[in-house]
């Protein structure tokens, strides 16, 4: 999960550098919007990516074998590693998970009091018809702004008026692209990733190029000069609820020079060709690390030899090679290879401490003479279990070496190794 989440701050850092350095600044309103709302959505995928595999749709696996419970009648497997939870005066990890639980608590009473606050000014109101959205006039508000389909003016506003006119077309832009919608999803993900520093930038700048696009709506049926004295008239007025699409805001400032902007040229849409190689390095950088440089499903070139993940026959835990039956001889290699690492592993004494669990996965080569190589983890919970599950890799005997096409082969392997903490009784 650590790494997952750093590999997500990673990915808005990088794309929030190429929004200020090429994009910020362009008049590009609507693909600005898409491309933050479509970076936040790639930084939570990316991380991800090294999961997903063309081949696993052709059935290319890699080729896996697991050691298993003896009472267990199928092939998936895996080594249980089972010790007693040690009680600790001091558990960070669980602190940590406190501090979190928290936050998102106090952000989740946070959504919905202000959920709860629309809707009372929305009772509270007068409601009548505007075009097609509904429009509410309230003595609770003192600016306005837009929710989902209803658009909210204070009860002294008159609907007549032309500088009022200009407020309800540039509300009825946010309700016509749905911007409440990005508004409600940068809220749910801020729950999340309330730690986050990133997200209440994404937050910030996706609120500002909303405003840039109902502005740029407006000036169609207005001159700018008319306009900008509107919003400079109000220029800090009391915002009524986070949720919001305000007429009025802070950034009052920004919004002027952006009307008061040329337009760019249409030769800079290049500069947004970049972002799609740029999301598969960073897919390929994340792959990359994950698998040691590795494709999994790929058949990896060693300098002098391939190294296989399917062949005619797998290798196997040495013992019970005088068994003729095949099914029992390899049952009891399983069972051979599960006392082997019971014997020599053990739960570290770190990862007991900050209460850690879960399955790490060892991957090796069995080569030709059936010694172990190239042993590296391929998923680890930390704590010292990946030194420890790679101590007991290396300290196994030879195996019987895979076989394809009757001539033994080097063949990768892959051992899952659970970790699991039992509580104390009595």
């Amino acid at each position: 999960m650590t790494t997952y989440l750093l590999q997500v701050a990673i990915s808005w850092s990088i794309f929030l550098m190429l929004y200020f350095a090429l994009f910020r600044k362009e008049t590009f309103f609507q693909l600005n919007r898409w491309y933050l709302l479509t970076s936040l959505i790639a930084g939570l995928l990316i991380p991800l990516a090294k999961y997903i595999s063309i081949f696993n749709f052709f059935g290319n696996a890699s080729a896996v074998e697991y050691v298993y419970y003896l009472n267990q009648s199928f092939d998936q497997f895996e080594v249980s590693v089972t010790s007693v939870a040690e009680n600790s005066t001091f558990n960070f990890s669980s602190l940590l998970i406190l501090i979190y639980s928290i936050g998102v608590c106090l952000l989740i009473v946070r959504f919905f009091v202000g959920l709860i606050r629309i809707g009372k000014i929305y009772k509270n109101g007068v409601s009548t018809s505007y075009d097609k959205y509904e429009l509410i006039q309230t003595k609770k508000i003192q600016s306005p702004f837009s929710f989902l389909n209803k658009i909210f003016i204070p009860q002294q506003m008159d609907c007549s008026d032309k500088i009022t006119q200009k407020v309800l077309t540039h509300e009825k832009c946010h309700c016509d692209e749905w911007h409440s919608i990005d508004v409600l999803f940068l809220e749910l993900l801020n729950i999340a990733f309330w730690f986050n520093p990133l997200i209440y930038i994404f937050k910030r700048e996706l609120k500002v190029v909303h405003e840039y696009i109902a502005d740029d709506y407006v000036l169609k049926s207005t001159d700018v000069e008319s306009y900008g004295q509107l919003l400079l008239q109000n220029i800090n007025p009391r915002s009524n609820s986070f949720l919001e699409n305000p007429f009025f805001n802070t950034q009052i400032k920004n919004r002027i020079m952006m009307m008061t902007k040329i337009k760019s040229q249409k030769k800079s849409l290049l500069k947004y060709a970049t972002v799609f190689p740029l999301f598969i390095s960073i897919c390929f950088l994340f792959t990359s690390c994950d698998k040691g440089g590795q494709q999994e499903g790929v058949v990896v070139q060693s300098p002098t030899q391939e190294i296989f993940k399917e062949v005619d026959q797998m290798p196997r835990f040495p013992g019970c090679e005088d068994v003729a039956d095949k099914e029992v001889q390899k049952e009891c290699q399983q069972k051979e290879m599960l006392m082997f690492i019971y014997k020599n592993i053990k739960y570290p004494k770190a990862a007991r401490d900050e209460g850690l669990q879960g399955t790490n996965v060892v991957e090796f080569v069995v080569e030709k003479d059936g010694t172990i190589s190239n042993e590296k983890l391929v998923r680890t919970i930390g704590g010292g279990t990946d030194q420890e599950c790679l101590r007991v890799v290396r300290l196994m005997p030879n195996w019987i070496p895979g076989m394809k096409d009757g001539l033994p082969v080097r063949v990768e392997f892959k051992l899952p190794i659970k970790f699991k903490l039992e509580d104390k009784k009595g």
